[in-house]
């Protein structure tokens, strides 16, 4: 078995022959390993004046591996199915901060959300996510998900502090100044109802204040092209959504709407 701490990474039952020579650094070679109970290949070299081992791992992650990696016990909870082929490299020195960035197409995925996360099994969507980890037990993440969002996050000692999703367009997430998670950005159809429902699904399970969106959210901005509201349609409108102990309260305006809407977690009344 190979382990990082730093990154609570394991390997086992690691086999192949790997050479290194401190004038021409790794062999080629490439090694077979098992990563979070699934085969991978796994290959080293050397960069930046042979001060930093970077390590190549290819393979195949079904989705509820990684969910349960991440302390979600149930993927489909989460409206994510499938397994995706991936990249990633892990870059390690000891005068820097760890860094590991993921590289796939997410093809074989399926995502039950509404757009623009809504994903078909057999769609390629290309994705890019980076890792850094700092030695004061910071962690940051930057990541793109083309065409569809942004996004950078920051945790301290396994506690996420603050961060910026940004959707629709390729416009870059920034880290906010304040604690707490922002969502914003343009959409061109939003259903207050639809998002909801799939929001709640998170967060079933516990009651609504215990919700994991609602722990690190702080309010949602969008600009909507269409809003789908009590079966009519209203346009250009500008919307903020913040967390409430028992659903959501959702400020909209627009040239034909004006005013404050609550949509309750559970089933219920909207106001």
């Amino acid at each position: 078995q190979v382990r990082y701490p730093g990154a609570d990474l394991a390997w086992t039952d690691v086999a192949g022959n790997l050479s290194y020579s401190s004038e021409k650094g790794f062999t080629d070679d490439t090694l077979d390993a098992q990563f979070m109970g699934q085969p991978v290949k796994v290959a080293f070299t050397m960069t930046g004046k042979g001060k930093r081992i970077q390590l190549t791992q290819t393979g195949k992650m079904p989705v509820d591996r990684m969910f349960a990696k991440a302390g979600v016990s149930s993927p489909d909870k989460a409206g994510v199915t499938g397994a995706f082929d991936y990249q990633a490299q892990l870059a390690v020195s000891p005068d820097t901060a760890s860094t590991l960035k993921l590289t796939t197409g997410l093809t074989g995925i399926r995502i039950d959300w509404p757009a623009p996360l809504a994903k078909s099994m057999d769609e390629t969507t290309p994705l890019t996510a980076t890792f850094d980890w700092s030695s004061d037990g910071r962690i940051d993440l930057i990541a793109n998900w083309r065409h569809r969002l942004s996004a950078r996050a920051r945790w301290s000692n396994g506690v996420f502090q603050r961060g910026q999703v940004m959707l629709g367009g390729d416009d870059t997430a920034t880290l906010p100044e304040h604690t707490g998670l922002v969502v914003s950005g343009t959409v061109l159809r939003f259903d207050p109802m639809a998002w909801s429902e799939h929001l709640d699904r998170l967060g079933r399970g516990s009651t609504p204040s215990d919700s994991p969106v609602k722990a690190w959210l702080d309010h949602v901005a969008l600009q909507v092209s269409t809003l789908s509201l009590a079966g009519r349609d209203f346009h250009q409108v500008k919307l903020k959504v913040q967390p409430d102990t028992s659903g959501w309260r959702i400020d909209a305006e627009s040239s034909s709407l004006a005013g404050q809407l609550f949509l309750p977690s559970a089933s219920g009344a909207v106001t």
